[in-house]
């Protein structure tokens, strides 16, 4: 049941791994990190404050 629970996911992840070797992939990725990354920065400092 495991197995066939994480099979998806290996093949997911494999496919993902090609798709994001390239330049224009990886600046991309980077920059949706980036919004996250500021996103949650701002929703803590908007709650501490």
């Amino acid at each position: 049941m495991l197995l066939a629970v994480i099979l998806p996911y290996l093949f997911l992840a494999a496919r993902a791994r090609g798709l994001l070797q390239t330049p224009k992939a990886l600046k991309l990725m980077s920059r949706i990190a980036a919004g996250f990354l500021g996103g949650a920065a701002a929703a803590i400092a908007a709650r501490v404050s």
